[in-house]
């Protein structure tokens, strides 16, 4: 006969509800609280790919940051150099007007071709870092928009496992309340009332 007035141990209780025949109750009880426990499982998975997502949120953040730096870097040096640009078109037309050798001529046509130069390689590189930025920016949206969506499901989540904690803590107690002592009459079990 087994004593059934120990307290079973929390670490045994699965362990002696698997060796243990129990009615119909505890047996639905016991399936509720592996398919809580699969539940939190899943919500801790869950919490974790939130986190990974607000994590790969701020690096886009920062790069979109560095991204958006380094464009208004660019477009501050291609307004320079255009300036400049300007500015020595104008000298090489003053000075032809003025000097008509051909050395001094070649001379500036030569600068000015390489500030032309300068101009349309800084203005490719706005082009591409403009791109940059607005994949930068749509991706780091679609993190936000991610980010808000995992946010609300945690909360959702935390509200079912409270529940379901709430209705195992009530189950249990009922199921503590109506255990009926059983008595071993030679292979025979008798409820003692």
């Amino acid at each position: 006969m087994e004593n059934f007035n120990s307290p079973v141990v929390a670490d045994d209780l699965e362990s002696w509800l698997e060796s243990t025949q129990y009615c119909e109750n505890c047996q639905k009880l016991s399936k509720t609280i592996k398919n809580r426990e699969t539940v939190l499982k899943k919500l801790k998975s869950r919490i974790i790919a939130t986190d990974k997502i607000i994590k790969q949120f701020h690096l886009k953040k920062n790069e979109l940051t560095h991204t958006q730096q380094q464009l208004i870097s660019v477009t501050e040096k291609l307004k320079t150099a255009d300036k400049l640009s300007q500015t020595l078109q104008s000298k090489v037309v003053c000075f032809l007007n003025k000097d008509p050798s051909n050395q001094a001529k070649d001379e500036f046509e030569k600068k000015l071709a390489e500030k032309e130069s300068t101009i349309r390689s800084l203005q490719e590189r706005l082009r591409f870092t403009e791109g940059e930025h607005k994949i930068f920016k749509e991706s780091s949206e679609f993190s936000l928009t991610e980010t808000e969506r995992l946010k609300n499901e945690v909360k959702r989540q935390a509200k079912l496992i409270q529940s379901l904690e709430t209705n195992q803590k009530r189950k249990t107690l009922q199921l503590e309340k109506s255990k009926i002592p059983l008595l071993d009459f030679g292979g025979t079990y008798l409820v003692s009332l």
